[in-house]
């Protein structure tokens, strides 16, 4: 299995998390005994509660996340002046919304004004790094994008643009499969659904 990181890379939880930053990929055990693994990757962020932590995750459960994504999103222009670059790169069928890789469409609907990323807690959805709780019923998901894992069908992923009905703008994705989030999916389930539009 091919890595998909680097020491030093800043990714997130398909499903949602602080973003991490990766230490390496750790001792699994081998054909031959212990070997570095090419699927386990040992990543470290700060929890404001609970300060530094360490966990290792399989590399199909992580994402490359801008270091932009940690900002507290104050200025949407510069936000899009982040992204403008990316976004001039995209295809024709991409500026329609249609994308081969999960980080793209993050990009793309922070640079259309889903500038706030959603974390699932039990009942709620959290909005970071606010901390503002809202319940599901208290959104509505406004488009879906589905990436298929070509090479790997554990490597699924779903982004979901969302609005709140306060008109907070934002995202939330979600591993499907070995990886999905159940909790995260009952939450979904309980939002509304505007029509899907153009972003």
């Amino acid at each position: 299995m091919a890595r998909l990181f680097k020491a030093g890379d800043t990714v997130m939880l398909k499903s949602g998390s602080p973003v991490m930053k990766v230490i390496k990929y750790i001792e699994d055990d081998g054909l031959l005994g212990k070997e570095v693994s090419d699927r386990k990757v040992q990543c470290v962020w700060y929890d404001p509660n609970d300060g530094r932590k360490k966990e290792v995750f399989h590399q199909n459960m992580l994402i490359h996340a801008s270091k932009t994504f940690s900002l507290e999103y104050k200025n949407n222009s510069t936000l899009y002046g982040s992204f403008k670059n990316a976004m001039e790169l995209m295809t024709k069928e991409e500026a329609q919304g249609t994308f081969n890789e999960l980080s793209t469409a993050i990009y793309f609907l922070i640079a259309k004004g889903f500038t706030k990323q959603f974390l699932p807690d039990k009942e709620y959805l959290i909005l970071s790094p606010d901390g503002d709780k809202y319940k599901p019923e208290e959104m509505s998901i406004i488009k879906v994008f589905r990436f298929e894992g070509f090479t790997d069908i554990d490597d699924m992923s779903i982004l979901y643009a969302v609005e709140t009905d306060d008109g907070t703008k934002g995202w939330i994705a979600n591993a499907q499969g070995l990886y999905e989030n159940n909790d995260l999916k009952s939450l979904l389930t309980r939002m509304k659904t505007k029509q899907l539009q153009q972003l």
